[in-house]
């Protein structure tokens, strides 16, 4: 099945919509360090899809993706602020020893326990799903295949600002335009 292409300023958000919402949506609206670079996924999800009653999904690879992404935010951040490069302070040998990863790795927790996990419907994916994305790939990217055939199993479409998806042949995508993206985001949702 050949998926579409929605941009959200046309898409007819309602109780209908059952929308998985992909791993760099959530970092855009939740990780301090990418979040001054949301093109209005905050905005989008918090005051369009949300109060238009969408149902809304994730499952774990998302979330371990989130948590990851967000953890290695910090880790470049924490890099910067004491002056360190990758050689000098590795993520696993020497990063995640530090208080500032605890700290980081607990936000991330946190939000998937009070942000993400609150607001979606966690799906899984089945050991076929697993196996077809093992023998019948059609990503780069073995991740998003995965969330790819999760989504059409599940007949979601997925929120992404991912081009491995927008790209993608069968996976049916909503996203903001290039044309449409702000330039200074505002979180006028909290």
């Amino acid at each position: 099945m050949a998926g579409r292409r929605y941009l959200a300023s046309t898409f007819p958000f309602s109780d209908k919509s059952h929308i998985l919402v992909d791993t760099n949506v959530w970092t855009f609206i939740h990780s301090v360090q990418i979040s001054n670079q949301d093109p209005g996924y905050a905005d989008l999800l918090y005051n369009k899809i949300i109060p238009a009653g969408a149902h809304l999904y994730t499952s774990p690879l998302i979330i371990q993706e989130f948590v990851n992404v967000m953890t290695r935010a910090a880790w470049r951040a924490y890099r910067k602020r004491v002056n360190r490069d990758e050689d000098t302070c590795p993520y696993k040998k020497v990063y995640r020893r530090t208080q500032d990863f605890r700290n980081n790795y607990q936000l991330a927790i946190d939000i998937v326990k009070t942000e993400i996990i609150p607001r979606c419907t966690v799906i899984s994916i089945s050991p076929g799903m697993l196996n077809d994305s093992i023998t019948n790939y059609s990503a780069q990217d073995f991740n998003d295949d995965l969330i790819m055939k999760c989504a059409e199993a599940n007949g979601l479409i997925i929120l992404t600002d991912d081009e491995d998806f927008t790209n993608h042949t069968s996976a049916s995508t909503i996203t903001i335009s290039k044309h449409n993206r702000k330039k200074d985001h505002k979180r006028s949702y909290r």
